[in-house]
């Protein structure tokens, strides 16, 4: 009897701790997506003060229940940043997502999500040169936005910028689980 108890307790806590692991749950980058890099201007400086870019990632359920996640932040490493924004692309169509609302995700489902970064341009570092072709399309358009292409096209023209913004940086997640945190470094 005491041996079918101990039996049946490995068994049960086998089978608690295989549902509660969150790599039942796996995020992975989208690199190519269609997603605008967008500019911040300033009317008061005269120049760009932030730039918001967009990391695309999927979510996928592996597991036999529904999988939950908090939040997701974006982890600035040697760049000012300031508050990041969440959004569920559903049909085509972006929703913004509270950052404390719990997301669910179904069994066998994926979701697909973009966080837009916002680094904050130390514009000492940069030569004006380098926004001029943007300040005069800014101005031109008298909006304080500016979409200047998608991500691929923007490390594609600024590398090294990109690589100065980004470089370190991740996601952070927390899941509903016992593993609660889990961080995955950003790809360019």
């Amino acid at each position: 009897m005491k041996k079918v108890l101990i039996l049946f307790s490995l068994i049960y806590s086998m089978l608690i701790a295989c549902e509660t692991q969150p790599s039942d749950l796996q995020i992975n980058q989208i690199t190519n997506n269609n997603n605008e890099v967008v500019l911040r201007y300033g009317d008061n400086w005269n120049t760009f003060w932030a730039i918001n870019i967009p990391f695309q990632f999927e979510i996928t359920n592996n597991s036999s229940t529904e999988g939950n996640f908090t939040t997701c932040y974006y982890i600035y490493n040697n760049q000012l940043g300031r508050h990041s924004k969440l959004y569920l692309i559903e049909n085509n169509t972006f929703k913004q997502v509270s950052p404390n609302k719990v997301k669910n995700i179904t069994k066998g489902d994926k979701k697909i999500y973009v966080i837009y970064s916002q680094h904050i341009i130390d514009t000492s570092k940069y030569k004006l040169d380098f926004f001029e072709p943007y300040l005069n399309e800014v101005k031109e358009s008298n909006q304080d936005t500016l979409l200047i292409g998608t991500l691929e096209v923007f490390k594609q023209k600024h590398p090294e910028f990109l690589k100065d913004l980004i470089e370190g940086d991740s996601l952070d997640f927390e899941f509903l689980t016992p593993d609660s945190k889990f961080e995955k470094p950003i790809k360019i």
